[in-house]
């Protein structure tokens, strides 16, 4: 099975469970509701768009339900979804495009004005503009005379899913391939390490494409039959306490600096009945730390990089006390070790490169073949991180520049 597959799955398992909740409309679909769009859309862009297995399909939008749709869509008939930024300044958004060179793209209605402003985009072969509503023009795939069937494309876990571009200081504009293992791997870990279930709930409060967004907890949740919350775009979002409150947030994730406002975690903490707290970009301070772990909650620490997906570490409120300052260790299915250049492991307490290995890793960068030899030594990812392990706990001590 491949991360296409599971919204039929989910569907066969829990057919009439909200798999996402779109606050600002107020509605709710269902896993049966969910996979037959996926299977109507998968179909729509293999068949009638001729979209093959490793072509690019990307899309800017705020987190929107047909986000997902389009993840999965892609995921099925082996296509990348490459999610872009519309802030980016007209420099660098046309060499991005460029360089994924995708087949179709989506904007949000409120993104619609950059067809005008960029000539990269009136050159692709396929652009499309979502309704109001976040919608894709059902009345065109009822006009292309759409099959229900779903495409079949001979698929392997070590191909591209996702193109998660960022800019680093050593290597400039650069885009990630995360492949189905990756996004398949990372959701096993996270449902492990978590016990998540079908009665946890999420709010998606980061965008969907960035390497601490909807893999970090989002697509995992979805494999466990658990469902989403969609805050909605600018203007329309609800404060994300009401939102907690409102549909019983179980698990959240933030980033670090989010989570160290005293006043607000307050109110996240009294609002719902949070089991788990993701830190998507590092550990908590201490303070932080203490605060949230007091109040009973799994908090899962570590830094998040589109290499290495963005869960490696966790942490319980006990080794906490005993570890100060500790990311925890591993994850399930996760290796990490502290070591030289060339990946060997150092005694402990020596403070080394923190290196990764496992199949939640990505695959390499697009079309940098060179910067893909240097991320791995050994088969182990560098993370570029300076490191110490003590008694199978891990410490960062240096951190890189760029998240």
């Amino acid at each position: 099975m491949f991360v296409g597959d599971w919204p039929a799955e989910r569907e066969r398992f829990t057919p009439d469970s909200p798999c996402l909740i779109d606050s600002p409309m107020g509605a709710a679909m269902s896993f049966r509701d969910f996979s037959r769009k996926v299977k109507r859309l998968s179909s729509f862009l293999f068949r009638n768009l001729k979209i093959l297995k490793g072509k690019r399909i990307a899309i800017i939008s705020e987190n929107l339900p047909f986000h997902f749709e389009l993840f999965f869509a892609a995921a099925k008939i082996g296509a990348v979804l490459v999610p872009l930024d519309a802030s980016l300044d007209e420099e660098t958004f046309p060499g991005l495009l460029a360089d994924a060179d995708p087949e179709v793209i989506f904007l949000s209605w409120n993104k619609r004005a950059l067809v005008e402003s960029f000539s990269a985009l009136q050159a692709l072969r396929h652009c499309f503009i979502l309704s109001g509503e976040g919608e894709f023009d059902e009345p065109a795939i009822e006009r292309s005379r759409v099959s229900d069937s779903p495409a079949e494309v001979e698929l392997l876990l070590e191909d591209p899913l996702m193109l998660v571009y960022e800019k680093r200081e050593d290597l400039g504009w650069i885009g990630s391939i995360v492949p189905q293992g990756m996004v398949a791997w990372n959701a096993i870990n996270t449902i492990i390490t978590c016990g998540l279930s079908p009665r946890d709930r999420t709010v998606l409060a980061l965008p969907f494409g960035e390497k601490d967004g909807a893999l970090l907890h989002a697509l995992p949740l979805f494999l466990a039959g658990g469902a989403t919350v969609l805050p909605g775009g600018q203007g329309t979002a609800r404060p994300l306490e009401s939102l907690c409150g409102l549909y019983g947030i179980s698990l959240l994730a933030m980033r670090a600096s989010q989570w160290s406002d005293p006043s607000r975690s307050a109110k996240l903490l009294a609002a719902s009945p949070l089991r788990h707290l993701l830190s998507s970009d590092g550990p908590l301070d201490d303070k932080a730390f203490t605060s949230h772990l007091t109040h009973g909650l799994f908090v899962a620490p570590g830094f998040v990089s589109a290499q290495a997906g963005p869960g490696n570490f966790f942490v319980t409120a006990s080794e906490h006390e005993r570890h100060p300052g500790s990311v925890g260790r591993p994850l399930f299915h996760v290796e990490a070790i502290v070591g030289d250049e060339e990946a060997k492991a150092l005694e402990a307490g020596e403070e080394g490169e923190l290196f990764l290995r496992g199949h939640h890793l990505f695959s390499g960068y697009w079309n940098r073949a060179t910067a893909t030899r240097k991320a791995f030594v050994k088969w182990w990812l560098r993370t570029g991180i300076k490191a110490a392990c003590r008694g199978g706990y891990f410490y960062l001590t240096l951190r890189p520049p760029i998240r």
